[in-house]
């Protein structure tokens, strides 16, 4: 801006200078600046100024406290802190403000100073394997299970839903507790039983003949044999 107006009132002296009187104009020919080859010399410094101005505003960074708002780079300085993170950032504070196991401020947890209430931390709530509450085969305070005290209605714990394999409640070929199926009494709608999807079909052989099998390295003199073909009675599936 300044190298523009320079460059502006040296152009408008030459030409008050070309313009004035012989007399004036001895007066002023020593005047370096404001002779032709001054102004043009003038002019391309004052272009060179513009062009690094424009450089320095494209390429240098524009911060917004800790962040440029051109290219994203971040520096270690001027965050704006919420909690024990930088809005702008994401970065993290050196030192969090401790209560046991619970940073006050952000609530960034560590794995010490737990206050244990049995099996779990009242603060984080962090489990542990020990001091449990059991209630039969599951613990009160953490729901952790364990292969113990299950209440059993028929195959199917009603605590924990462990199951076993007995006393299923069988309804044809599926329990209605558990969901176990058997290969028995199904109900089937052509090959395929409604209750469990199983496919069980009726084979039937359908045709039988010989062919010749070129030989190979484990019967290298080749043979017949037969081969049959079978079909399912009820759906006509082919083998």
């Amino acid at each position: 801006m300044i190298a523009a107006l320079g460059f502006a009132f040296m152009i408008y002296f030459s030409e008050s200078r070309r313009n004035a009187s012989p007399a004036v104009q001895m007066q002023t020919r020593f005047i370096p600046f404001l002779s032709e080859t001054g102004i043009a010399v003038y002019a391309v410094w004052s272009v060179l100024l513009l062009v690094a101005g424009v450089l320095l505003i494209v390429f240098t960074h524009k911060w917004d406290g800790c962040k440029c708002k051109r290219c994203g780079k971040i520096r270690d300085k001027h965050h704006d802190w919420g909690a024990c993170s930088c809005k702008h950032c994401g970065a993290l504070r050196n030192e969090h403000e401790w209560e046991g196991c619970t940073c006050k401020r952000c609530g960034e947890t560590r794995d010490k100073q737990h206050s244990w209430d049995g099996c779990k931390c009242k603060r984080c709530g962090k489990t542990r394997d020990e001091q449990h509450d059991w209630d039969g085969c599951v613990c009160t305070l953490c729901g952790a299970k364990r292969d113990a005290e299950h209440d059993f209605d028929g195959c199917k714990c009603k605590r924990c839903g462990e199951k076993r394999d007995e006393q299923h409640d069988w309804d044809g070929c599926k329990c209605k507790r558990c969901g176990k199926t058997h290969d028995v009494q199904h109900d089937s709608d052509g090959c395929k039983c409604k209750r469990c999807g199983e496919v069980v079909h009726a084979w039937f052989e359908t045709s039988c003949e010989e062919v010749y099998i070129e030989g190979n390295w484990n019967s290298p003199s080749g043979g017949y044999t037969t081969i049959s073909k079978y079909e399912c009675a009820r759906c006509g599936a082919v083998l």
